[in-house]
Protein backbone atom coordinates (compact mmCIF):
# COMPACT_ATOMS: atom_id res chain seq x y z
CA UNK A 1 0.00 0.00 0.00
CA UNK A 2 1.17 3.48 -0.49
CA UNK A 3 -0.37 7.08 0.26
CA UNK A 4 -0.84 9.63 -1.40
CA UNK A 5 1.90 11.51 0.40
CA UNK A 6 4.40 8.44 -0.57
CA UNK A 7 3.46 8.52 -3.95
CA UNK A 8 4.23 12.55 -4.24
CA UNK A 9 7.86 11.75 -2.46
CA UNK A 10 8.40 8.56 -5.14
CA UNK A 11 7.48 11.57 -7.87
CA UNK A 12 9.74 14.06 -6.74
CA UNK A 13 12.22 11.78 -6.11
CA UNK A 14 12.17 10.47 -10.06
CA UNK A 15 12.04 14.49 -10.90
CA UNK A 16 8.96 14.59 -12.58
CA UNK A 17 6.18 16.79 -12.69
CA UNK A 18 2.68 15.74 -12.37
CA UNK A 19 2.40 16.57 -15.97
CA UNK A 20 4.85 14.28 -17.16
CA UNK A 21 3.78 11.66 -14.88
CA UNK A 22 0.48 11.80 -16.20
CA UNK A 23 1.41 11.11 -19.08
CA UNK A 24 3.09 7.80 -18.01
CA UNK A 25 0.06 6.86 -16.55
CA UNK A 26 -1.74 7.93 -19.24
CA UNK A 27 -4.20 10.09 -17.92
CA UNK A 28 -4.69 13.89 -17.59
CA UNK A 29 -2.84 16.05 -15.06
CA UNK A 30 -6.03 16.67 -13.02
CA UNK A 31 -6.88 12.74 -12.46
CA UNK A 32 -3.37 12.38 -11.60
CA UNK A 33 -3.07 15.26 -8.82
CA UNK A 34 -5.77 13.39 -6.74
CA UNK A 35 -3.57 10.69 -6.23
CA UNK A 36 -1.19 12.91 -4.30
CA UNK A 37 -4.14 14.32 -2.16
CA UNK A 38 -5.63 10.61 -1.45
CA UNK A 39 -5.14 8.60 2.03
CA UNK A 40 -4.55 5.40 0.00
CA UNK A 41 -3.32 5.28 -4.03
CA UNK A 42 -5.06 2.96 -5.62
CA UNK A 43 -2.97 -0.72 -6.33
CA UNK A 44 -2.15 -0.42 -10.33
CA UNK A 45 -0.87 3.32 -9.51
CA UNK A 46 0.95 2.64 -6.67
CA UNK A 47 2.28 -0.37 -8.39
CA UNK A 48 3.39 1.59 -12.05
CA UNK A 49 4.93 3.86 -9.77
CA UNK A 50 7.26 1.32 -7.72
CA UNK A 51 8.08 0.15 -11.37
CA UNK A 52 8.95 3.93 -12.37
CA UNK A 53 11.43 3.86 -9.24
CA UNK A 54 12.73 0.44 -9.87
CA UNK A 55 13.55 1.48 -13.09
CA UNK A 56 15.33 4.60 -12.67
CA UNK A 57 16.85 2.82 -10.01
CA UNK A 58 18.60 0.81 -12.43
CA UNK A 59 19.66 3.39 -15.57
CA UNK A 60 16.04 3.25 -17.26
CA UNK A 61 15.39 6.92 -16.18
CA UNK A 62 11.52 8.09 -16.39
CA UNK A 63 12.73 10.74 -18.93
CA UNK A 64 13.87 7.16 -21.29
CA UNK A 65 10.39 6.09 -21.10
CA UNK A 66 8.93 8.90 -22.20
CA UNK A 67 10.90 9.08 -25.09
CA UNK A 68 10.24 6.07 -26.18
CA UNK A 69 6.68 6.34 -25.46
CA UNK A 70 6.21 9.63 -27.66
CA UNK A 71 8.07 7.58 -30.48
CA UNK A 72 5.35 4.74 -30.25
CA UNK A 73 2.71 7.05 -30.34
CA UNK A 74 4.10 8.87 -33.40
CA UNK A 75 4.54 5.58 -34.75
CA UNK A 76 1.04 4.78 -34.54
Amino acid sequence: KMTGEEFRAARKRLGLTQEQCAMLFGMRQPNFSRYENVERVPNGAATLMRVLVFCDGHGLSPQSIMAMLSRARRDD
